[in-house]
């Protein structure tokens, strides 16, 4: 994507990659949530109920992890490179925050640190579609 992004500079192929993206993602996750049980149980071949609720929490890596690529992406091509390692830093300070948090609370659990994945992939989703508003690149993915 990085390449072609570059080269054409086309804001309307942009929004069109975003919006099939959010829909793979969402049928994808659409599909986990349904079948999940049933992939567990082909996978492993055993029922593993008691797993599936994690296998669901992790699905919500398919939704927001695409996107955060892609706004990324879009930001690159574009010459603003030098705040992606930043954002990096930052969800992972965010996590490192939030399992921090856990510990001293003593709540620290996989589902837990799940979620605490999912928070910072999401804070850095945000933070990259705020440097899209702030350089004015919000055309590439909507209107």
């Amino acid at each position: 994507m990085f390449p072609y992004f570059s080269q054409k500079k086309d804001p309307a192929l942009s929004r069109k990659i975003f919006a099939g993206t959010v829909f793979v993602c969402l049928l994808s996750y659409l599909f986990i949530v349904l079948f999940g049980n049933s992939i567990l149980e082909l996978i492993s071949k055993k029922d593993l109920n008691e797993g599936a609720y994690l296998f669901k929490y992790l699905g919500l890596l398919i939704i927001f992890s695409p996107l955060s690529a892609l706004i990324g992406t879009i930001l690159l091509s574009n010459n603003h490179s030098r705040f992606l390692p930043n954002n990096l830093i930052f969800s992972t300070i965010v996590y490192f925050i939030i399992v921090g948090i856990l510990f001293i609370t003593e709540k620290l659990n996989l589902i837990y640190l799940i979620m605490a994945v999912i928070l910072s992939i999401i804070f850095e989703l945000l933070n990259r579609i705020w440097f899209l508003r702030k350089y004015r690149l919000h055309n590439w993915l909507y209107k």
